[in-house]
């Protein structure tokens, strides 16, 4: 972790980030994952998976236009680093799809279980594409993960299905999602920026597919 900086507080760019709000910005989005699970499981058993996905972006676009507006103006829609963002929020859909496909098909707890493989996932890919440093401590976190994994999903003991590989590829792709952000974040983009573009790119996939997928409610 950088060391604070010794530079005066108000010399643009050079706030560090914070990992304490960090992680407590974390703690509340862990927070309010399982509601949004719940409903998609919920929802999953009445109506197609890519009208369930679409839902969630939509919502999410809903909430995070009128933000962005407020606080950036219309010229932010035409946010830097496009293709990184482009990319980023394609990993987030393919998480999403991936996910409530799982959720159709196994229990909530198993599904979370399988997709909480990201964090180790991220440390590795951390220390591979974005040169951070990780100690003996974390990579013993990663393999400990990977084994908690593997426990769950019990392969060659008649219990691993096809749904534990949707959920895993769930967690990667939200691995590589939480890695684009990270080098999202040094480009400067603003959060709300970077949220938005990302339920624009959810719905505009969906819809092209949504056709292929409907039951009106």
């Amino acid at each position: 972790m950088n060391a604070p900086s010794q530079e005066p507080a108000d010399t643009p760019n050079n706030t560090l980030p914070n990992p304490l709000l960090g992680m407590i910005l974390m703690v509340a989005a862990m927070f309010v994952v399982p509601f949004i699970d719940g409903i998609a499981k919920y929802l999953s058993t009445s109506y197609p998976l890519v009208q369930v996905v679409w839902a969630r972006y939509f919502f999410h676009l809903l909430l995070m236009l009128p933000l962005t507006l407020y606080y950036h103006g219309a010229r932010s829609l035409r946010p830097a680093a496009t293709p990184l963002q482009l990319l980023r929020g394609l990993f987030l859909l393919g998480s999403t799809g991936f996910f409530f496909a799982a959720l159709a098909y196994m229990p909530i707890a198993d599904a979370l279980s399988l997709i909480f493989i990201s964090p180790f996932v991220v440390t590795v890919l951390s220390a591979l594409f974005l040169g951070e440093s990780v100690g003996p401590r974390r990579w013993t976190a990663v393999v400990i993960g990977f084994l908690g994994a593997l426990i769950i999903i019990r392969p060659g003991l008649g219990v691993f299905s096809w749904a534990s590989v949707l959920a895993m590829c769930a967690g990667l792709c939200y691995a590589l999602y939480i890695v684009t952000t990270r080098q999202l974040a040094n480009t400067g983009t603003p959060p709300l920026i970077s949220l938005t573009a990302t339920g624009v790119i959810g719905v505009l996939v969906t819809s092209c597919l949504l056709p292929f997928g409907w039951h009106t409610p």
